[in-house]
């Protein structure tokens, strides 16, 4: 690791760390903590992930009415109901095994994220989205192989980190499949079947890195959301903001962090948490240190 990138992301940190109050200041380093530069590993949800079913906004009288045949029930209406994770917004059904890693304080939320400016078409947000993770970590990503299945791909990029224990690295993997104009489904469905995939493949990854959790951070995001409002084929189009998943040592973890976009106004989510202002403090934050 080169000085000029040691600094490139100490400057981003320091920048990132005020613009939203998400990240707070750096306490001291556990003891015996490493001090080395976390590893990234960043997975988009190609297509335009709905944010209100992936973290359902259940405690929102605005979510029921907007959503008719996507919605997902509030926690204890029914056995496929969304999982609370702080009495406002939960978790979809099928992303289950994530639960016990926000309980255990190592998975995080953040609402209300994207980039503010982006168009809705998804070539030119993927190429934008990849831009600015490469740049929050100041270097280039190493791409999972594609195409395979995203269970492969997590499974090869565990295996390199593992073989580089002492060195720090990004990657970026792709999960096709979230583009859901028509059919979206609510508990059950196409968006669900993503939804299962990503939760059984995240929580597989999760302990393959056992031993090096505590230098690797995982961020799952989308290049944008889904529209609040439903289309006339029981899907969404695509939209604005959409929402993150935080998996690591960070101070997002066991937290739900940034805004709930209003859903009674306009038909798509505001982006209330810029991915440029939260995500390069995060990056640059180095394992070990006390949220």
């Amino acid at each position: 690791m080169t000085a000029q990138r040691t600094s490139r992301r100490q400057l981003m940190h320091s920048a990132a760390r005020s613009a939203l109050g998400l990240v707070t200041a750096a306490t001291p380093q556990i003891a015996g903590a490493a001090s080395a530069e976390p590893t990234l590993v960043f997975v988009v949800l190609r297509g335009g992930a709905d944010a209100l079913s992936l973290v359902v906004p259940y405690a929102d009288p605005d979510y029921y009415r907007v959503r008719v045949r996507t919605a997902i029930a509030a926690p204890g209406v029914d056995a496929a109901c969304a999982l609370d994770l702080d009495g406002r917004v939960g978790l979809h059904p099928r992303l289950a095994p994530l639960l016990p890693l926000y309980r255990a304080a190592e998975l995080g939320v953040v609402m209300g994220t994207g980039m503010g400016d982006s168009n809705h078409r998804h070539g030119d947000a993927q190429r934008r989205i990849e831009a600015l993770l490469a740049s929050s970590v100041g270097a280039p990503l190493e791409r999972a192989p594609r195409p395979v299945a995203l269970g492969a791909r997590l499974a090869d990029v565990a295996a390199s980190i593992l073989r580089s224990r002492d060195s720090a690295s990004a990657f970026l993997v792709d999960s096709e499949g979230w583009d859901t104009h028509a059919a979206q489904g609510a508990a059950t469905g196409r968006l669900a079947l993503r939804c299962a995939e990503l939760a059984q493949e995240l929580a597989v990854f999760r302990a393959r890195l056992d031993t090096v959790l505590s230098r690797v951070i995982v961020v799952v995001t989308s290049e944008f959301g889904r529209t609040i409002t439903e289309t006339a084929m029981a899907g969404t189009d695509d939209g604005g903001a959409s929402v993150a998943l935080v998996l690591g040592n960070t101070a997002y973890a066991g937290r739900v962090r940034g805004e709930m976009p209003d859903l009674s106004r306009g038909r798509h989510l505001a982006v209330t948490t810029e991915l440029r202002h939260w995500l390069p403090g995060l990056c640059a934050r180095a394992p070990g240190v006390s949220a």
